[in-house]
């Protein structure tokens, strides 16, 4: 279990790093792109629910073992976050 501890302090983490730094660049350069920032704010933190929310729902799903769910659910928030990061990447440009 404390490697689903774990897991949840990093989505924890990381979402909320991801909001910091649109409030960050949206404070360092006001003008550019609010609503672009202001969408990837929502889909940091919608992506943090779902990822929460799939980790919850693994501990009672008993049809396939819990670790292969992790590695599924591990798989999906690396995907998520390296598309979000490009998304505030492509802003700067």
């Amino acid at each position: 279990m404390a490697n689903i501890r774990s897991l949840k302090k990093d989505i924890n983490y990381v979402s909320s790093e991801l909001v910091i730094e649109c409030f960050t660049y949206n404070f360092l350069i006001p003008e550019k792109n609010q609503d672009e920032l202001a969408s990837i704010i929502a889909d940091s933190i919608n992506m943090k629910q779902n990822l929460v929310q799939q980790i919850n729902e693994a501990k009672k799903n008993a049809k396939t073992p819990l670790s292969q769910q992790m590695k599924t659910v591990r798989k999906n928030f690396h995907e998520q976050v390296e598309g979000l990061v490009g998304r505030i990447a492509s802003i700067s440009k």
